[in-house]
């Protein structure tokens, strides 16, 4: 069978991919092919993950991308290769003529157990909706988003308070469990065997939501454990509330746990996370609990966090604002 692969980011589903079936053509569908940033090409070295165009070069697979070809030329690409079907992971949507561009049409791998969170940005909206199970499918490409016939798919528990890397460190390798079982069931002639799915889903549409936009709808009297899964998710902890004083506060802080507590009179007027040390450590109070804090030591989060922080200073001064 020959296969294409349709993806954005490089991550190990493309490689077990071409171990398994040999990828013929890599269609790249990131912006920013030939252009990379030198923290980025830093980072990329220290953790020994090659480029998309990197990879193929070093397998000796063919790449076209994405964006620099009219559909009608991608379509003539994928036809003159004859590929039998298309794979896409993390890919945009696509024109009807190029779902139609190969005998089996395109398998697009979704990070839920779908119907339930259709959308580019399920891992987020099931943090946020904080349910204790998440899925992978793998499902026809059709004129809808995520609504084609499933092949394949199986859950996993979401741990409380998982970030997006530890998520994607549980869903990939069933990720590659899940593509090669509907791979298999398009080698073998028996992709009518996939099933419809329903036209209504009982969760909310997973739109792509900036991460800026969420930190700023935190809700933190009302419901803390969200805005601590939240939190937990990002890994991140928001520059504008106040950091921890000295020399630490050009260090990033880790979400630890988090503590409910009940609402007093005292403690009812403080809406604003309250920055603390006690016996246990530094910690953000408000009247509903307690969010607890420790110091991030990793070296690439620290080199991530003093990049976010200077552009953050950068923001700050632009718009004539002092920082906490």
């Amino acid at each position: 069978m020959k296969l294409g692969y349709i993806t954005t980011y490089m991550n190990g589903i493309a490689e077990a991919i071409n171990q398994e079936f040999n990828i013929t053509l890599l269609i790249n569908c990131s912006k920013s092919r030939t252009k990379q940033t030198f923290f980025h090409a830093f980072l990329r070295k220290i953790r020994s993950i090659p480029t998309l165009s990197d990879w193929c070069k070093n397998k000796e697979i063919e790449e076209i991308a994405y964006w620099d070809n009219e559909t009608n030329e991608l379509v003539r690409l994928i036809r003159d290769r004859k590929l039998d079907v298309l794979v896409s992971c993390g890919a945009p949507i696509f024109p009807a003529e190029l779902i139609s561009a190969t005998p089996a049409g395109i398998v697009n791998l979704h990070p839920s157990k779908l119907p339930d969170y259709r959308g580019g940005s399920p891992l987020l909206w099931q943090v946020m909706d904080g349910i204790a199970k998440g899925g992978v499918t793998a499902h026809f490409v059709d004129e809808f988003i995520d609504k084609g016939a499933i092949l394949y798919q199986e859950e996993y528990d979401i741990p409380e308070g998982s970030s997006e890397d530890k998520l994607k460190s549980i869903y990939e390798p069933l990720s590659v469990k899940v593509l090669f079982e509907a791979l298999h069931l398009v080698e073998n002639g028996r992709g009518g065997e996939a099933r419809m799915q329903p036209t209504q889903s009982a969760t909310p549409f997973a739109r792509i939501l900036r991460k800026k936009d969420v930190l700023n709808s935190l809700n933190w009297n009302d419901d803390l454990k969200k805005a601590w899964r939240i939190l937990r998710f990002y890994e991140y902890w928001p520059f504008e509330l106040e950091s921890p004083p000295g020399w630490r506060k050009y260090f990033p802080w880790k979400i630890g746990w988090y503590k409910q507590v009940e609402r007093t009179v005292d403690r009812e007027s403080q809406c604003t996370p309250a920055l603390k040390n006690d016996k246990n450590g530094f910690h953000y109070s408000i009247s509903s609990g307690i969010i607890y804090l420790s110091m991030e030591t990793s070296p690439i989060k620290i080199l991530r966090h003093v990049k976010a922080w200077a552009r953050y200073q950068k923001k700050m001064s632009a718009s004539g604002i002092s920082s906490p």
